[in-house]
Parts: C-alpha cells; structure tokens; sequence
C-alpha cells in the first residue's frame, strides 16, 4: 500500500513543483498553461498564500469531482498513508490543516446505526433508529471493500473505489482525521481520528486492533516456545539416540519410501483439468486470509444479547450472550492446556480420528471451532472437535487406546469474547477478566464455573496471525430477577 501511494502520488504531484504563486492575480495568470486539475492546484495554492482558508475549502469542494481517478487515488493514498502524506514535497499544501467545528458524519455506535426513512406522501424525512441495519453507504466502507474483500469481482472492486474516491465527504473526513491525530500518543491514543478512517465494521479497524493486540502476543509467545523447546529437547535427543542405535538393525522394509513419481505426477495432471478441485484450493488459500474460514461447519448457535467489553481504539469490545443448540464431540484429555506442548498432541490424536483413524474407517470432514478447555476434569486440560451433524447422531467409534471419547454436548448458554493475533496464557488471563467483568457489570448472567473457560480456535496454523479468530467463552445461567440483587458469585477466582 505504501508503494502504491508513492508511486500514484509522485505522478500526481511530479508536474506540480513550481513555484508557489504568491497572491491570487499571479496564480490566474498561469492557468492557461496548466490542465484543468492543475488550475484547481494553482487556485488552491494561490488562496493558501493569500491566507483564504475558507475560499480554499470552497476550491476542494467544487473541484474535487472534476479530477481525474488517478489523481483521485494518489490524494486518497496520500491521505491514509500518512507518513507519505507529511514527507512528499508539496504534500502539506495539499492537506494543509482545516479546522472544524464537528465532524462531517457523526462517529459510528455500535448497533446504533441511523437509517433515513422518506414519509409517505411528503418530501421530509424522519431519522430512525435500526439495531440491525449497518451502514454499509459510506466511503469507508466502500473502500475498505475494494481493497479487503476477497470474494468481489474486478468490475465489483472498481465500482466501490470509484464510490469512495467520488464520496465528497471523503476530503473533509481525511483532513479533519490528519489534522487531529497525535503521532506522540500512537493509535490508542487516537481513536476519533482512528474511527473517522477506519470506522467499526471493517476489516481494516479489525486488523489495526489485531496488529494492536501483536505488541503484547508476539514476546509472550516466544517466551512460551522457548520454554516448550527447553522441556523437549532433552527427549529429542533421546529419541535420535535410539533411532541411530536401531538403524543398523531396522528392516529397509520399514523405513518410509519416497513417493512414486508417477502417481505425482498423475496427481498434479488431475488437479490442472478438474475445476472443482482447484476451487477447493483457491478457497483454502483464501481462508488464510480470512477471520473466519468458509465452507467449514460449526455447532448452531443464536445470539441472545451483546453486552459492552473493554474500550479498544476509542470502542467498545462486544461479550456475546449465546444460545447453543446441542452438539456432538470428539474429545481428548491432555496434561496441560494453552501453550504446553501436550497441545499440538491432543490436535493430532483428534485430528488422526476425524480423517478415519476409528473403527469403521469414516473419514469426516475437518470443522470448526477447536476447543480448548482448561480447569475441567479436575484441574486437567480437555480438547475437542465439533463432529460433523450427519454423524452426530451415530459417531464412528474411536479405535482402543487412541485416548478419544465421544461426548454430547447439551443446549447450553454461553457468553464469549472474541479476540484477534496469537493465544498465549497471558493473553487468555486478560480475556478472561475482561468477560468477567463484562458479566459482572451487566449482572444478568452468572458463570457456572468460573474457573472452567473454553478457548475456541477457528484458523488454521498459517492464517495470517493478526486476522486469526479466537474467543474465550465461559458457560452461563440467567439469574432470575430475584437475585440480580446478591452478590455475583464467588467460583473459586481469586
């Protein structure tokens, strides 16, 4: 992004190096050699010289629409890259600091989006009120779209750009962002001018607080690698031992061969003519990319409420309240939960099942979430696939000794927060107060075990690590009216 705007910038503003005019008569003089969009530049500098701050605002408001798309998008990419935008030469003039009294459009709430409704019968209009409807028409998101979403077609991506660089609210919104940011105090210390840019709702504010919650994550989960290196490299090295010892004895048999190269080769024909398959594997390459992945399963579930979490970039965090339909499981008990190296074995012993290591052979097909709970089963660590619905109901029984149990999970409430980046114990520590406290502060809703918490995992191992999607979730009861009153339970946290 940062190149684009460069490069899309320097051929906007490369004919434009000339000397300021220094008043209104000189700047007029030079516009028959100048094209159209570099009248509207000469005006605007003329009136910046001459100090006329609001006849310069006019100048952007009725010009804009007569630019070219190119010089369009380089103001645009100018204006979100922000480090280009105050380090190119006549970059400052061209977003030179306008100060409002408020905002061009009101900052977004969550779940309190307005919608104009035309009166029947009358040229008014009434502002109502809709939870549900998000507002999907403003310049943001059109843009956000056009870069991010990954399902558009071309003609689709170019229409929404065209929309957001036509916008005329897309100026004023920059500017009045630009100008009120605070590059000492960083993005938290922002977030009006982080909203008014990238407004909840997209996938640009989802990735600014993925990136955010990295800074924490990153040295937490190195710290927890080396600390799984040092307690297995001493079995590692056992384990060579013994191979090295046995190898000159070890049957040639037994050791693993090589693949057959025509069988390859076979195989890569097929995936060159079979259409389906491709899309299988452009569709596995896109869930890298994606918060959720498409085309897996997952257990059925209603949201019943959304309570406010912790304040992140200026906004709210949402706690869902949800309502589980009953699910099948395949489960695996392990010594230690998130972050112990017990946990890549409880993946692949679960895994090794679900693709037909069980008594009838049945190969199922991989779902989501994955689901790891700590402090169940007395203090131990469990994890668990969702089985697919068509085998729900008549599950492949495990193979002896593989450690899996077939386990139904009844209809049940709970309440979950979502969070993006990596899984680390420390971050899992955090989420789990901050839906506590979320709880605690809404006072509906009690945990049944507060010390039993559900983390749910629904990406793969290569899923960029700030789009991830994790939640902690902790099973729920309503409390009756009666005893919104007592005190919230005491389960054992300290």
């Amino acid at each position: 992004m940062r190149a684009i705007g460069l490069v899309l910038a320097c051929l906007a503003l490369a004919s434009h190096t000339h000397r300021v005019p220094t008043s209104v008569e000189q700047a007029q003089g030079s516009l028959n050699d100048e094209g159209e969009d570099s009248q509207w530049l000469v005006e605007e500098r003329a009136a910046s010289a001459a100090s006329l701050s609001e006849v310069k605002q006019s100048l952007l408001r009725q010009k804009v629409g007569s630019l070219s798309l190119l010089r369009k998008l380089a103001i645009l990419l100018l204006a979100l890259n922000q480090a280009a935008a105050f380090q190119l030469p006549g970059a400052s003039r061209a977003f030179s600091p306008v100060q409002h009294g408020h905002y061009g459009r009101a900052p977004l709430q969550r779940g309190h989006h307005g919608r104009v409704v035309m009166q029947a019968g009358g040229a008014g209009a009434d502002r109502e009120t809709d939870e549900t409807a998000p507002v999907d028409d403003m310049w943001q998101f059109d843009l956000d779209k056009a870069l991010l979403d990954l399902d558009l077609e071309p003609r689709e991506r170019l229409e929404l750009l065209q929309n957001a660089i036509n916008d005329p609210s897309l100026l004023d919104d920059v500017r009045v962002a630009l100008s009120s940011f605070q590059f000492d105090v960083g993005l938290a210390g922002n977030p009006e001018a982080i909203e008014k840019l990238f407004p909840s709702g997209t996938q640009s504010r989802a990735d600014l607080e993925g990136l955010t919650a990295l800074r924490k994550q990153l040295p937490e989960a190195f710290e927890e690698l080396q600390k799984q290196v040092q307690e297995q490299l001493p079995k590692l090295f056992e384990e060579v031992q013994k191979q090295v010892q046995e190898s000159p004895t070890r049957d040639s048999s037994a050791r693993p061969s090589l693949p057959d190269p025509i069988s390859v080769i076979k195989s890569l024909a097929s995936l060159a003519i079979d259409e389906e398959k491709q899309r299988e594997l452009q569709e596995e390459a896109k869930n890298l990319l994606r918060s959720t992945p498409k085309g897996l399963e997952t257990p059925s579930y209603e949201v019943a409420r959304v309570l406010e979490g912790p304040i992140v970039l200026g906004k709210p965090q949402p706690v869902e309240i949800r309502d589980y339909e009953e699910f099948t499981v395949a489960q695996t008990n392990m010594k230690e939960g998130i972050g112990s190296a017990s946990e890549g074995g409880g993946f692949n012993t679960l895994a090794a099942y679900l693709f037909g290591q069980n008594q009838g052979k049945t190969a199922m097909a991989m779902t989501v979430p994955v689901d790891t709970v700590s402090g169940a089963n007395n203090g131990r660590a469990s994890m668990s696939f969702v089985l697919p619905k068509e085998f729900a109901d008549s599950p492949p029984k495990p193979l002896e000794g593989s450690a899996v149990e077939i386990v139904k999970v009844p209809a049940r409430l709970v309440a979950a927060k979502q969070f993006s980046g990596l899984v680390t114990e420390p971050e899992v520590e955090r989420q789990k107060a901050a839906l506590l406290d979320a709880l605690a502060i809404d006072g509906n809703y009690a945990p049944v075990d507060v010390r039993q918490v559900s983390v749910l995992q629904y990406n793969q191992p290569l899923a960029i690590p700030w789009r991830r999607r994790n939640e902690v979730a902790i099973v729920v009861t309503e409390w009756a009216a009666a005893d919104r009153n007592m005190d919230y339970p005491d389960n054992g946290m300290d």
